[in-house]
């Protein structure tokens, strides 16, 4: 008897080992699992962040070149994007029974805004101003205005425009030379001591402290800056008779991101982000 009861504790004892076994696997297998998990989450953790690292840097090579092109005199060209090469395909269906239509209908004048006795239009807006982005090869003070600065700036065309700044005193040359800068393009050329200005370069103006406008990354010389809100074509000249940029400019503002607007509407460039500055919220453009 003695010998059967100790070969049926022994059983027991066999199965129940069995049994802590079979749960340790589980809690092992599970273990095994869980730090799998842990390990594949930090690996793809660590592969975002180098792939925003990579990002940063090629982003980074891009505007290097692009810099260096156009120091050896390599025209920028904008690439089109989604809206204008919807157009070109739109403009190749139409029949030549519309393309009359569409001809008679470009021929025909361009409506002139008029201004009221009160100086203001109901026709005008950002639109009508021509503001492009500019790379400025070179910076000089005026040699005959202690004041202003002489900017030779690449806009993408034929040949480089001079555009005169009273931003003497406000910013440095170190400030302005070499940069992607906004210029305002169509106004009328004139003659500031005996040098031709050929445009406005923009910046924001905080009192005591003037900064850039800065174009967003990726862009090129050329480029339109726009408001998506108000689409158009700008004026081939705007000039102090019609009035233009001073209906359009007291609605330029920074917003509190230090974004670029106008009526609170943020100025881009299509497919390629936002115009801002560095630090200035809520300051007048101009």
């Amino acid at each position: 008897m003695t010998t059967v009861s100790a070969m049926q504790h022994l059983s027991q004892r066999a199965l129940y080992a069995e049994e802590i076994l079979t749960n340790l696997k589980q809690q092992l297998e599970e273990v095994k699992r869980t730090e799998m998990k842990n390990i594949m989450n930090k690996e793809e953790k660590r592969i975002r962040r180098e792939n925003e690292r990579l990002k940063r840097e090629v982003d980074e090579y891009k505007k290097k070149l692009i810099l260096a092109e156009i120091a050896h005199g390599i025209k920028q060209v904008p690439l089109p994007n989604k809206r204008n090469l919807d157009q070109i395909t739109s403009d190749q269906r139409v029949s030549p029974t519309k393309e009359i239509e569409v001809n008679n209908v470009k021929a025909a004048p361009k409506p002139v805004a008029t201004i009221n006795p009160d100086n203001k239009t109901s026709d005008v807006d950002v639109s009508k101003l021509n503001i492009r982005v500019g790379f400025v090869k070179s910076a000089k003070k005026h040699p005959d205005a202690d004041t202003m600065y002489v900017i030779e700036t690449d806009m993408g065309e034929e040949k480089p425009r001079n555009v005169l700044s009273g931003l003497v005193g406000s910013l440095a040359l170190s400030e302005i030379e070499g940069r992607m800068c906004v210029f305002l393009c169509n106004l009328k050329p004139a003659k500031l001591r005996g040098i031709l200005s050929e445009g406005m370069i923009l910046e924001a103006n905080g009192g005591d402290k003037v900064e850039l406008l800065k174009p967003p990354p990726g862009s090129v010389p050329g480029d339109r800056v726009v408001c998506a809100k108000y689409p158009g074509e700008p004026e081939r000249v705007i000039n102090s008779k019609n009035k233009i940029w001073d209906l359009v400019k007291p609605h330029m503002k920074t917003d509190n991101d230090c974004v670029a607007t106008y009526k609170g509407e943020p100025l881009i460039i299509v497919d390629k982000g936002q115009v801002t500055v560095p630090s200035l919220a809520n300051k007048q453009l101009r």
